[in-house]
């Protein structure tokens, strides 16, 4: 019937196959089918590789359709060095809410209706943002840059991620971790290792930028490795963590903060440095949507001396932490009316 022009199973499979681009030989003298070289006679076996190469396919065009999408796919399009395989371990992990993570997906996807979404804007002239009123009211403007909610959503959202890292040196060094419903305290120690938490430290020359996220003064080893910790927007990662190692390793007095690169003066490690530590320094920044660079899972595991599983667990552990903070952040935010 297929050689006749009319439909039949054979005549319906093939079409489906062209539909994903999947080419296949029959041989009816022998009755096996010919896929990418290899020769099927058993039905079953057929059928699971024909079933793979279609789901394989069918994800391909979908995510080509997702990145010419001009908001959905300018993650996948940026020039930052984001790792788009574990920037979604949150999202493959499947422990968020599915208000939490339809909030995110529509913020990275440029679908939360602030003032400068297009139905807004043919009916209003007014793009400042409801809650701060200094900028227009941008996506990332309300995640990552709104002065109303920076010493409180952001602050709480910065410290949930970061005690992800505080919880897994504490589990390595044998402390005991505060339960997610306790301050974290600031110093803790035992015989081998120091904790600080938001401690300042105290040096000879007056440091300005004295006082980071995390610190692990390693009392064996005389080393001391600083933690600094941010939540960007995913444009802004590479330029938070230049921020942060300028303001720790080139100029703690620098007052001119964002302007990159700064001019070398006293800074943090180099006093620990004098004091006889052998410091090192380690920035880690998540996209507000969970967004992480190529490479931190290898600069975790390197720096806090633990397993790969263990590194990609705590950027899992740390992403969900940040997106459950964007989704609060942003639930605030709309719930304000805009004037």
């Amino acid at each position: 019937m297929a050689n006749r022009g009319k439909r039949c199973v054979i005549s319906d499979a093939q079409s489906i196959l062209k539909t994903y681009n999947i080419n296949a030989e029959i041989d009816e003298a022998h009755s096996t089918v010919i896929l990418d070289g290899a020769i099927f006679v058993d039905a079953k076996t057929l059928a699971r590789h024909v079933v793979s190469l279609m789901r394989t396919a069918y994800n391909n065009m979908r995510y080509e359709k997702w990145r010419d999408l001009p908001l959905a796919g300018r993650v996948l399009s940026s020039n930052a060095n984001i790792d788009l395989v574990a920037s979604f371990a949150w999202l493959k992990q499947g422990m968020l809410s599915s208000t939490a993570v339809r909030n995110v997906l529509a913020a990275q996807e440029g679908c939360l209706l602030t003032k400068t979404h297009p139905v807004h804007t043919k009916h209003s002239a007014d793009l400042s943002c409801r809650a701060c009123r200094k900028s227009k009211e941008t996506i990332a403007h309300v995640i990552s840059n709104c002065t109303t909610w920076l010493p409180t959503l952001y602050v709480d959202r910065h410290d949930s991620a970061a005690r992800n890292i505080y919880y897994k040196l504490c589990q390595k060094y044998g402390l005991v971790p505060p339960h997610y419903t306790q301050q974290v305290l600031p110093v803790q120690e035992n015989d081998t290792i120091k904790l600080y938490w938001n401690q300042p430290v105290q040096t000879k020359k007056i440091i300005r930028h004295n006082k980071p996220d995390i610190i692990l003064f390693d009392k064996i080893k005389k080393t001391a490795l600083v933690i600094e910790f941010a939540i960007s927007w995913f444009t802004g990662i590479e330029r938070q963590i230049d921020i942060k190692t300028n303001r720790y390793c080139v100029n703690g007095n620098y007052d001119q903060d964002l302007n990159v690169p700064y001019p070398n003066g006293d800074n943090l490690l180099r006093e620990l440095q004098t004091a006889g530590w052998d410091a090192s320094f380690l920035p880690i920044v998540i996209g507000a949507n969970g967004e992480v660079l190529l490479g931190l899972s290898g600069k975790i595991k390197e720096n806090l001396g633990i397993s790969s599983e263990a590194a990609d667990e705590c950027i899992e552990r740390m992403q969900r932490s940040a997106v459950l903070g964007t989704s609060r952040i942003i639930k605030n935010h709309l719930s304000k009316k805009a004037h």
